[in-house]
């Protein structure tokens, strides 16, 4: 539907690059979600105008609105979090989806940590906020004669559809009491970045999930690490175990403990062996620090499973990696890859002469570890004082060559001299070693 250059989208959620008709990305999708975020807290758009042009030309040039304008009591870092999805630079906001959604489940969790009970002081206060939809949570809102029900309230800013089954979502609750709508919109800005997630291709599972593991549904008794939903905070001698992304498999001391979020016991976070998979990303053993211990929440962020070859070559000094005529990776003494399929390519850097063919072979998932040659010295003696010294291909100047440092391996040595004429010599350079070569 589109061509070079061309602008496609809805006006009030395009990036900033998608509006000027630059390259998009998956970070142009986290944008529109803060845009959606924005709107969801403030019943405002963080850029509005008469027309479209207007609004797009707003996006490339302006600033939006502070949020604090719209609403006073929101976490700093709620707003931090916004505002940073919403950056004109894509390269300064979230660089995936999934590191915005993990930003927003700790500021729920914090808030839900924090927030135990709500005091009921005005009617024309009532505020929404997600309980699990669990039998034993459904009588304690009947007996607290809370309504379930959609939010009457206009500052809710959103139309939300309450949960009618017995099974696996939230439901929402209105109930009277003054609370921060924040801690509701949290958990819809999660569902507009479990979108965005879908937009990039990183998600995988659901974005909460309160159905229960293989033991328990067979009827066998729960394992340690029980799963929870985020909405339930852990106890004193638990802490909450989050992944991004959620869904991911415990495991304690190789015994099957459920999936993510969950609350698992200290003693277990502790001493224990937990461990947390998913499929398509690689298994993690929970390290947790001592700050996550003290705030009660570990989360835990999973890597993507490489797809190819995972290739990791290191060196006692700096050099690139190069595959044909495209240089893959910029000059260092270590080189973290993953190579789509088997083949050649060259490890190369012109202060030590290394150009060296490494050969990569296996299959998709396998691992390959390689090194760079060590370093030896080359000294140059001639007579033969007014022709250069060149090594392959690099030009030395005018002997003598001192203990010049070289990777270890063949090389060519030559004098160029005025007359034209060259005198070529084959050198071999140990690792650790100086070789003295005279050239007459």
């Amino acid at each position: 539907m589109t061509s070079a250059g061309s602008v496609l989208g809805s006006a009030f959620y395009m990036a900033p690059e998608q509006v000027t008709g630059r390259e998009v990305d998956g970070r142009a999708d986290i944008f529109a979600t803060g845009v959606v975020l924005y709107e969801l807290i403030t019943a405002h758009r963080p850029f509005e105008g008469e027309s479209p042009t207007v609004v797009m030309m707003k996006i490339v040039n302006e600033e939006p609105q502070p949020i604090t304008k719209f609403v006073s009591d929101l976490p700093p870092a709620l707003v931090a979090a916004v505002m940073k999805a919403l950056n004109r630079e894509p390269a300064r906001r979230f660089p995936h989806a999934g590191d915005f959604g993990a930003e927003l489940r700790l500021l729920r969790l914090s808030a839900e940590r924090a927030t135990e009970t709500v005091a009921a002081d005005r009617e024309d206060l009532a505020q929404t906020m997600f309980i699990p939809s669990t039998p034993a949570a459904g009588a304690a809102a009947a007996q607290a004669g809370a309504a379930v029900a959609t939010p009457a309230d206009p500052a809710a800013h959103a139309s939300l559809t309450p949960s009618t089954g017995t099974g696996g979502t939230n439901t929402i609750i209105v109930k009277g009491g003054k609370l921060s709508t924040w801690l509701a919109v949290a958990g819809l800005g999660l569902a507009a970045v479990a979108v965005a997630i879908a937009l990039t291709g990183r998600g995988g599972g659901t974005a909460t999930s309160n159905s229960p593991s293989p033991s328990t549904a067979s009827g066998a008794a729960p394992a340690t690490g029980t799963p929870n939903t985020p909405g339930a905070p852990a106890s004193a001698a638990h802490v909450k175990l989050v992944s991004d992304p959620e869904g991911a498999r415990i495991t304690i001391n190789g015994n099957e403990s459920g999936v993510t979020p969950a609350d698992i016991a200290l003693d277990d976070i502790k001493g224990g062996r937990v461990r947390v998979s998913k499929r398509g990303y690689r298994a993690s053993d929970v390290k947790a620090t001592a700050s996550q211990l003290d705030s009660g929440v570990v989360l835990v962020k999973l890597e993507n499973e490489p797809t190819g070859i995972a290739l990791q070559v290191s060196g006692a000094y700096p050099f690139e990696v190069w595959d044909g005529a495209r240089r893959i990776s910029a000059a260092a003494s270590r080189h973290d890859l993953v190579i789509e399929s088997s083949r050649t390519l060259r490890l190369k850097s012109s202060e030590v002469l290394l150009d060296m063919p490494l050969k990569i072979e296996g299959g998709a998932g396998s691992r390959v570890a390689a090194s760079a040659p060590a370093l030896g010295r080359l000294t140059l003696r001639t007579p033969l004082e007014t022709c250069k010294v060149v090594v392959g291909g690099h030009d030395f100047g005018y002997p003598p060559l001192n203990e010049q440092p070289m990777a270890a391996g063949p090389h060519q040595v030559s004098l160029k001299c005025p007359d034209g004429t060259s005198k070529d010599v084959d050198v071999t350079i140990t690792a650790g070693q100086t070789r003295t070569e005279v050239v007459r």
